[in-house]
């Protein structure tokens, strides 16, 4: 890749690169920081999937490859293609600068294909685009259906105790800011929560690998296709899970033409891929779990010095348990 033009996209424990070759063809470098020995987090720790979303394990990493690899061997979907290293590996690691090649303080390389393709602007969304991208989240969760993971102990799971397990946020501090009656409200979500993805069940129809990260920012618009970015979320959940993050999307961007859209995306969706009956209802138990998972990351925010700059304001707090109780708890599923 010599003479290659690099432009960085994004800084951070991901950073992520654009690179333009002088034949013109391009892709995507992404670099990972590791933790220094020691640091991973536990997969005990039900809060965040361990380790934390950005700082991946290499085992994580590797296990996220390799589906992401599978999609774009057994699919026509448009994904970012891997590059394997020259000896064959998934990715390359490069020591930082004074360590020694063994240390895990550098950063593991992967190399990915460009997925051609524009964002839509808002103003642009239509039913029409509702509809491409309904066939192909089908296309995604079809190939979950079928593809025989070897090892998913080391991916994610986007599951109950990622939002409400026992050592979540919530539960530990969530007192110092909402009065008994509020906590009483989240606890009767969480058992709510809970029955809803028991009666769910996790066989391969309902869960199975999914991206996680569905908003609009990781979709591409490519002539009559779609293409998805940015697989660093991907684990194990419900289906409904990537559905949830979608509507939540095209609800915020385009609430003149959002039950039109929801509707549209549905019939192409449903199209290709078998629905169990009944199941839409259950929109709301994933809508439940993001407001959750984002409250906690607002009250880590406030209750942390280093991070309380991150804390996007009380309104937050003010909407969660507003809109649990409003909402979700009067069984108003709508999605």
């Amino acid at each position: 890749m010599r003479g290659a033009r690099v432009h960085q996209l994004r800084q951070g424990f991901v950073r992520v690169f654009h690179v333009v070759c002088s034949n013109r063809e391009e892709f995507c470098l992404r670099m990972y920081e590791l933790p220094p020995d020691g640091e991973h987090a536990s997969r005990s720790d039900a809060e965040v999937p361990a380790p934390p979303p950005g700082r991946p394990s290499l085992e994580q990493l590797r296990a996220q490859l390799l589906w992401l690899s599978a999609l774009a061997r057994e699919t026509p979907l448009l994904v970012p293609e891997l590059v394997p290293a020259d000896d064959g590996s998934l990715m390359a690691y490069v020591p930082s600068e004074g360590t020694e090649e063994s240390d895990q303080a550098g950063r593991q390389c992967v190399l990915l294909r460009w997925v051609p393709g524009t964002h839509r602007r808002e103003e642009q969304l239509g039913p029409a685009d509702a509809s491409v991208v309904g066939s192909y989240v089908a296309g995604l969760h079809n190939h979950a259906q079928r593809h025989a993971l070897t090892d998913t102990s080391t991916l994610p799971r986007w599951d109950w105790n990622w939002a409400f397990g026992e050592s979540v946020t919530l539960w530990r501090v969530g007192e110092q800011f909402y009065s008994a009656g509020e906590m009483a409200i989240f606890e009767a979500a969480s058992r709510r929560v809970h029955e809803d993805l028991q009666e769910l069940g996790h066989g391969t129809d309902t869960f199975g690998p999914i991206h996680r990260d569905l908003h609009l920012g990781n979709i591409l618009f490519h002539g009559s296709r779609v293409g998805v970015i940015d697989f660093d979320l991907c684990g194990l959940g419900h289906y409904l899970l990537d559905l949830a993050v979608l509507l939540n999307a095209l609800r915020n961007q385009r609430p003149d033409c959002f039950w039109k859209m929801r509707e549209t995306l549905f019939e192409s969706y449903e199209r290709e891929i078998s629905f169990p009956e009944g199941h839409r209802k259950y929109l709301m138990t994933f809508h439940a779990m993001r407001h959750v998972a984002r409250l906690n990351r607002e009250l880590r925010a406030l209750t942390s010095e280093a991070n309380r700059h991150r804390a996007s304001g009380p309104h937050v707090l003010r909407n969660v348990v507003t809109w649990m109780q409003s909402s979700y708890l009067k069984d108003n599923r709508q999605g």
